[in-house]
Parts: structure tokens; sequence; C-alpha cells
């Protein structure tokens, strides 16, 4: 059973569940021999037989053949860990799973610590026995980790009776299985350091914007001293002139308030093609995505699974399936970028049975639990407001999922009387401080689209959870 990190799980009381037998549930049993594996990990032998004795008597009661075989596993390695070979012999016994319904994974495990046993005892012929097995187990298993360790240990088998060729097989697929991880990890370093770029890309363009912004407010405070200092002066040598300059100075009040008024329009102007600018090369990216290299993939999975396979052989068809199923999985990533990037519920549904579609497809994917309401009636709006609202949800709910370690949110919508649309977004996560400047985007993007649907934002935040209201004067 794989190991979590960080180690951050529920401890269960012991004496408790005692009082409670008859309730011992799936999830209740998971969390137990979870806490066994950690403890293993960790070398707290001593609070793992205790832990570990306990939930076997339980299950056994509660006939959970499954749970009770990866409890067996871990005791048994916990006593190999102990020098206690003998002891650990007795929960490794093929009398445990006869005639019981055991998934493949945790057989594949069981049959895997015995293999290290056998072959740390040199008992060859068990051994192979075992090998034979495994060999037949490893397709239905998932676990990259757990191949990994029985290729390795393979390789090692086959060296010690001198069959070199096997040795050279086995090492080669733990390789290629080694490859497979650095690959993937390769991949997720590139795709970082590409949003790492174009975050700072951004950060750079939009510096470039403040500053011509402080010049152009400089420029502005710098007239108006000038002004003032020539107006006191006036005041001094033309004091019979007071209603020509109180004319003028009226005047000159106008003509300022018309300059700021324009200066900000220009500036609403520039992120409203700020912010069309980038949604149309969202929907560039993902379209090239879907036409471009998802077909590309598909057009090479039809060749590949066009090929005649009746001359394979076993070990042949097996890398043929994983280079389908690789395939498989390169064609849904690609799918999954693509919907993100321009999600075609906006194109297909109006914007509440988008939002609702977003929500479920986040709540979908991770932990949080997301409760959706939509109060009023039913919203006709052009497709750029719509867009607007729909990005400030989805990146809302973005750092939500990222960064507030949050187990429930909530997204309301309100509409009044078709004039006014009231937008809530809270969770419960560990807050953050609204007036910190932060580094990422996310906030930026839901004041930029607010502020160019000219509505009101407000954020309240503590450790107890956060509060999100937009409120959008429709008319």
């Amino acid at each position: 059973m794989t190991i979590l990190k960080p180690y951050s799980i529920v401890f269960i009381n012991i004496t408790v569940l005692e009082k409670s037998k008859t309730k011992l549930s799936i999830t209740t049993s998971r969390a137990l021999i979870m806490k066994c594996n950690i403890l293993l990990h960790l070398k707290q032998y001593n609070d793992i037989e205790e832990v570990a004795n306990k939930t076997l008597d339980i299950l056994k009661q509660k006939k959970f053949p499954e749970f009770e075989t990866q409890l067996n596993i871990t005791l048994s390695k916990l006593y190999w860990n102990r020098n206690q070979p003998e002891k650990a012999n007795t929960f490794l016994s093929d009398t445990l799973i006869e005639n019981k319904k055991i998934s493949s994974s945790t057989l594949f495990d069981f049959y895997l610590t015995q293999l290290e046993q056998n072959l740390y005892k040199k008992d060859w012929k068990s051994s192979k026995i075992l090998i034979e097995k495994l060999n037949i187990l490893i397709t239905k298993t998932s676990s990259l980790n757990k191949k990994q360790q029985f290729y390795k240990l393979s390789s090692n088998y086959w060296a010690k009776v001198k069959d070199f060729k096997k040795s050279y097989d086995a090492q080669s697929q733990y390789l290629n299985i080694v490859e497979q991880t650095n690959n993937r990890q390769q991949t997720y370093i590139i795709y970082d350091l590409e949003n790492k770029y174009q975050l700072t890309k951004k950060d750079e363009e939009i510096a470039k914007q403040q500053l011509v912004l402080e010049q152009n407010k400089t420029a502005m405070l710098k007239k108006k001293n000038e002004f003032r200092v020539a107006l006191f002066g006036g005041l001094l040598l033309l004091i019979t002139s007071m209603g020509i300059w109180l004319f003028y100075r009226q005047r000159q009040k106008l003509k300022n308030k018309e300059i700021e008024t324009l200066i900000a329009q220009k500036e609403l102007n520039k992120l409203s093609a700020l912010i069309e600018g980038e949604e149309k090369e969202r929907k560039r990216i993902a379209q090239d995505l879907h036409d471009g290299i998802n077909g590309d993939l598909s057009v090479i999975k039809y060749k590949i699974t066009s090929v005649n396979q009746d001359n394979f052989k076993t070990k042949e068809k097996e890398e043929f399936e994983q280079a389908v199923l690789m395939l498989d999985n390169a064609i849904e990533q690609v799918r999954h970028i693509s919907h993100n990037l321009a999600p075609p519920s906006l194109q297909n549904f109006n914007l509440i049975e988008a939002i609702q579609q977003y929500c479920n497809k986040i709540a979908a994917s991770n932990s949080l639990k997301i409760n959706f309401q939509s109060y009023g009636e039913l919203l006709t709006l052009n497709k750029d407001t719509e867009t607007a609202i729909y990005r400030i949800i989805q990146e809302a709910l973005n750092n939500i999922v990222k960064h507030s370690k949050a187990s429930e949110a909530l997204v309301q919508i309100n509409t009044h009387d078709n004039n006014n649309l009231l937008i809530t977004i809270e969770d419960d996560g560990i807050g953050f401080n609204p007036n910190n400047n932060y580094k990422g985007l996310g906030l930026k993007n839901i004041r930029s689209r607010v502020e160019l649907l000219k509505g009101d934002l407000n954020i309240e935040s503590n450790n107890t959870g956060t509060s999100i209201q937009i409120n959008i004067d429709l008319n």
C-alpha cells in the first residue's frame, strides 16, 4: 500500500472503535491501514503492533478480506524489519488468501512482499513461482512504483540464477519505468517554467502600464501646482479682475474633469482590449490544441491500433497496450487543457448552466464540496459580459482549490429586477490578507474584470474563511 505524504491523516482512537465494532466501515478500515503504513515508514514499530493487531481482530469479525490482506502485508513487513522472519512468514501464508475475494492490486503487493523476502533467503524455487504469478498480475496494477520494484527484484533473481538475458530484459523494463517517471516529472517542470515565464511577462506589462499612469499623474499634479502658483500671483496683481479669474477657474475645473474622465476611459479601453486579447488567445490556443495536437494524437492512435497484433509475443503485446494507454492519457490531458482555456459550456449553454457545470467539474476532480445557488430571473447578457463573469468565478474557485485548504465553498448568483447582479463566493479555508500585494495574477484578474464591468468588489477574509461579494449594475 502506498505511503501518503505529508503525514496529515486523521488518527483513529482504538478504544472508541472497540466500543462500536459493529459500526466499522470501509472508510475507517482504510484509515486504520493507512495509519499502520505511516507508522511503519516512521519506524514506530511498537505503535504499529498495538494498532494493527486490534484492527486485524475487528476485520476478521467483519469479514473484510481485502483490508485483512493489506494489514497482513504490513505486519509481515513489520516483523521482517524487526529481524523476526519466521513471524513475518506467518502473515504471508498462501492459506490466508485462498478462496477470498481480493483485488489484483492487493494480490500483487502480497506476492511482491513474498518475493522480496524469498530472494533475501535465497529461496530460488519459490521466487521463480512468484515471478510467474506477478508477471500475470502486473498488467492489472497501475502503480509505477510497484512495477519498478518488481522488475528490479526480477532482474536480481535472474542474475542470481545466471539467466542473464532475462535479467537484462527485466532491468530494461525497470529502466523504462524509471524513464517514464522522469519524463513525467520533466513535463511538469517544463509546464511550471512556462507558466512562470508567462506570469513574469504579464507582470512586466502591468508594471509598464502602472509606470505610464504614474507619469501621467505626476504631470497632472505638476500642471495643477503651476496653475495654483500662477493663480495666486494673478490674485495679487489683478485683484480688480476677480470676475474674469472666477470664470477662468471654473472653466479650467471643467476642463480638468474632462481630462480625468478621458484618461479613465482610455485606461478602461486598454483594460478591455487586454482582456479581449487574452480571451482570443485562449480560444486560439484551445483550437490549436483541439484541432492540431489532439487530432494528430488521434491519428497516431488509429495508426497504431490498426497494426496486426496476431504475431506479437506476450511482452510485445504488453508494451503495445502500454503505448495505447499512454496515448489515451495524452489525448485526455490535451482535451482537459483545451476545455479549461475555452470552455464549450459557454457556447452551448446559458451563463447559469455553464457556471453550474464548472462547479460540478471542480467538485468532481477535487475534495472541495461546492454548493451552487441561483436566485432570480434568468439573465440575458452579451457574450463579453458572460465571459467576464464566468472568468471571475473560475479564477475565484481556482484560488480556493490552490491556496485556501477549504473543504466547502459556496457560489451564489442573485438578480434583482434584471438591474443588479450580486455574486457571492465563500469558503471555509485559512483565509488571506486582501491588502497584500500577491505575485499571482488570480486576484488581479478578478479585480480587473470587475472594473471592466464597472462593478463593486468587496473581499473579507480571516482564518475561518473568505467571502467575496461582487455587485454589478446591469444598466
